[in-house]
């Protein structure tokens, strides 16, 4: 009898056992605080500007059968060249599962963006022992950087899952080789595929990884002709739509390829130290904002703050600014030389091949950003996410080897100081949303969008249509945006020339930075009628004099 009571007593307690280990808990609070920063007032807060607008009007006529899906995507860089169709046929699934709306369309950017977060751990795991690489993921699930990017549609922001992919595929097929599992075939396949219809940036990198590595780390190349054939074989699949436009076109964006890339390789090599100097410090500065989040979150600034150095040693601020840039090139430099010494003396054959895979892409990240470096905003960046993170892992390893004793208060400084210094700079952001300042001249949040729509709409009642003038710089962001909104609540605003103004009895609006009324619109013949500010933008009603003049004439009479 007490055997068998102490037997019902073990199985009870097995049940109350936890069934997942220590590390998986953690992964999963990492993935629970990950999702939190990217799906939190995900609708309200969306980035909406001119680009998002107009692949949303595109997304939803091929939605409602108005238009065949595209055979190609958008436009790369002002080049007039088009990328592939498959981020546009992200947003059309998206929108046909979960409706056409504006947060609909940026699904699959948060999704994928949450399915990173476990994808970087094992990215990590091939280099790094458990503790450090649970570590280097919960960094990586708040880095700002990386929400950043997350929470709005755009087609590169899906890039860094892709890139995981391609890197994990990529290194198992160097290291199993004949033996790869056909799985991690169609996984490589499928990333470099969809991964040159995201971005130019990989539309050249991602070939030029895979062809080095099967030319130079391949060992038997006769075993792996079946796979790497139908690796090229998927990317085939994946690209039709683009073979198809260039049967249709007789070539055309092929050719307008070409001209953007000789004129681009004509008007990189003048300058050639002054790119290569750029290269090196707009990476160090990719990888420290990365990490941190802090510094400049637009352009690359780090060339022109090392050429005037000697302006920063006038006041303590700008020398502290000045320290950050050096220690940024320090880390970058000592953890990209650690990378190139592992990936030589690393003695285990699986470890040594991740080395070499991950030397080779970071090689070639430079190369391929030598040619517009100068010109690329840190946003161009966004297919090296998972670098800086490597980088530290080498160099707390290292750290490990040298100070044993140290090692582990060393990296909860370290740690805990970049999760701060991510977190203060969200807490900013979310704040400036909350309270209605995030929009500018640059960034359009749908929630205030909308707010201004409603607005001219009721100013406009019963009239169901309005025109809309404005600073360059507002209308150029917000039009299309507006525009979009308001067509889907039955109201049209059409683009008006603030220079010839028109002369009707159509509503009349302005869009520009919230200030002096007067100052703002500066037109002449128009007085304000009404205006309402919207955070960082007002917009003005406008009414013409002449016809406030006709009017009271008419009604003396």
């Amino acid at each position: 009898m007490t055997y068998r009571l102490d037997s019902i007593k073990n199985r009870c307690c097995s049940w109350l056992k936890p069934r997942i280990s220590r590390t998986t808990l953690v992964l999963l609070v990492i993935l629970l605080i990950g999702v939190f920063l990217r799906a939190y007032n995900f609708r309200e807060w969306l980035h909406f500007g001119s680009d998002q607008a107009r692949d949303a009007l595109l997304t939803e006529q091929v939605v409602r059968g108005e238009q065949p899906w595209p055979l190609l995507g958008m436009e790369a860089g002002n080049t007039r060249f088009d990328l592939g169709p498959m981020y546009y046929y992200f947003q059309i699934l998206s929108a046909q599962v979960f409706g056409a709306t504006p947060e609909a369309m940026a699904y699959p950017d948060m999704l994928l963006s949450i399915a990173t977060i476990p994808l970087a751990y094992f990215l990590f795991r091939k280099l790094f022992d458990s503790p450090l690489a649970v570590a280097l993921s919960g960094l990586y699930a708040i880095s700002f950087y990386v929400v950043e990017y997350s929470r709005f549609a755009w087609n590169p922001n899906v890039i860094p899952f892709f890139v995981g992919v391609f890197l994990l595929a990529l290194a198992e097929f160097l290291e199993s080789q004949e033996r790869t599992r056909w799985p991690w075939i169609v996984a490589l396949g499928t990333a470099i595929g969809v991964g040159v219809q995201l971005h130019t940036i990989l539309l050249f990198l991602f070939p030029a990884v895979f062809l080095v590595a099967i030319v130079f780390l391949l060992k038997k190349c006769s075993g792996t002709a079946l796979r790497i054939g139908a690796i090229f074989g998927i990317v085939f699949v994946l690209n039709i739509p683009q073979v198809l436009s260039e049967v249709h076109t007789n070539g055309e964006n092929t050719k307008l390829f070409w001209n953007a890339l000789t004129d681009r390789s004509g008007s990189g090599g003048s300058r050639f130290f002054q790119s290569l100097e750029a290269d090196v410090l707009c990476h160090a500065q990719a990888n420290m904002h990365i990490l941190s989040g802090q510094g400049q979150h637009g352009v690359c600034n780090f060339p022109e703050i090392i050429e005037h150095s000697k302006r920063f040693f006038k006041n303590s601020n700008r020398m502290v600014l000045f320290g950050g840039v050096i220690l940024s090139i320090v880390f970058s430099v000592a953890g990209y030389y650690f990378l190139a010494f592992s990936a030589v003396k690393e003695a285990n054959p699986k470890r040594r091949v991740f080395f070499l895979v991950l030397l080779l892409y970071v090689g070639l990240s430079f190369l391929v950003l030598f040619s517009v470096i100068r010109d690329a905003p840190l946003r161009y960046f966004v297919h090296v996410t998972f670098i800086p993170f490597f980088l530290l892992g080498l160099l707390l390893v290292r750290v490990r080897a040298l100070f044993p004793k140290g090692y582990i208060p060393i990296s909860i400084l370290i740690f805990s100081g970049l999760a701060i210094s991510n977190v203060q700079v969200i807490a900013v952001e979310a704040k400036q949303l909350a309270s209605g300042l995030r929009g500018d001249s640059g960034f359009v949040v749908l929630g205030e969008a909308e707010r201004m729509v409603d607005y001219m709409k009721k100013q406009s009642a019963p009239r169901k249509e309005a025109d809309l003038a404005g600073g360059t710089a507002y209308l150029s962001i917000y039009y299309k945006s507006l525009k979009y909104i308001a067509a889907r609540e039955g109201f049209d605003i059409r683009f008006a020339d603030r220079k010839n103004p028109p002369v009707s009895e159509t509503p009349y609006f302005f869009i520009g930075n919230r200030s002096n009324p007067k100052k703002a619109f500066d037109i002449g013949g128009y007085d304000l009628v009404d205006q309402r500010n919207f955070g960082n933008i007002g917009i003005y009603q406008l009414r013409s004099v002449l016809l406030q003049t006709e009017g009271r004439t008419s009604s003396s009479e």
